[in-house]
């Protein structure tokens, strides 16, 4: 692989590292959001929380833990394409 190549490289791995840290951003603020709404369904009470507005909730939640999730493929996948690009420049 000559310099301009590993140059190329370089700066995919730069730009990947830029999107890891905005998805951990994203991740972070999901996760503040998530917390906030699990504390409003943990204050109401019993009979709001098994009504429709409860289930409603609780459906949320689950769906920003699985966003959570997602997110957290997405930079373990960064991380492995970083040093799939390492190995490949011989590093």
């Amino acid at each position: 692989m000559n310099t301009a190549q590993r140059k190329v490289l370089d700066g995919f791995i730069a730009e990947l590292e830029d999107f890891k840290e905005k998805i951990e951003i994203c991740k972070n603020t999901i996760e503040e959001l998530k917390d906030e709404e699990q504390e409003k369904y943990d204050n109401m009470p019993e009979g709001f929380q098994n009504g429709e507005k409860g289930e409603t909730m609780t459906s949320g939640i689950d769906s920003l833990e699985n966003a959570m999730s997602n997110l957290d493929d997405a930079i373990t996948n960064i991380e492995s394409a970083n040093e799939e690009i390492l190995s490949a420049k011989g590093e």
